[in-house]
């Protein structure tokens, strides 16, 4: 049976193959780099269907660059956005573990230790089959 837990890591494994980007498991306490994408839980439903069981993860991803003008910031919080996306929607399945799709993605600002930084939340929703 996959896990909440396995789906959290199977989704990270492909998380980290993002290039050029600092992925982390979980809210960092400070941002040292950017840009930053991290993972973290948010709910998680169960339900029986024919005898088994089904999880649905509603994890969130944060992405994270530095704001200091605010066209640059906008490009690479959509650049980044778009990255993330598409790295998940290659594999829609994370390699049979569950199927893939999105809810949404927010976009707001994040002050940490007197920096602001742009960033957007991805929700995307996994579901076991």
């Amino acid at each position: 049976m996959v896990t909440d837990a396995d789906l959290m890591a199977a989704l990270f494994e492909r998380l980290q193959t993002l290039i050029g980007a600092v992925v982390v498991l979980g809210e960092p306490p400070t941002v040292q780099d950017t840009p930053l994408v991290y993972l973290m839980g948010f709910q998680t439903d169960y339900r029986a269907s024919g005898g088994h069981e089904i999880v649905d993860l509603r994890p969130r991803i944060r992405l994270v660059v530095r704001w200091q003008d605010a066209p640059n910031a906008e490009s690479e919080i959509l650049a980044l956005q778009a990255a993330v996306h598409d790295l998940i929607t290659d594999d829609p399945k994370l390699g049979g573990a569950c199927r893939v799709t999105w809810e949404q993605t927010l976009y707001g600002y994040l002050t940490v230790g007197g920096t602001r930084y742009r960033m957007a939340q991805m929700a995307p929703r996994l579901i076991t089959f």
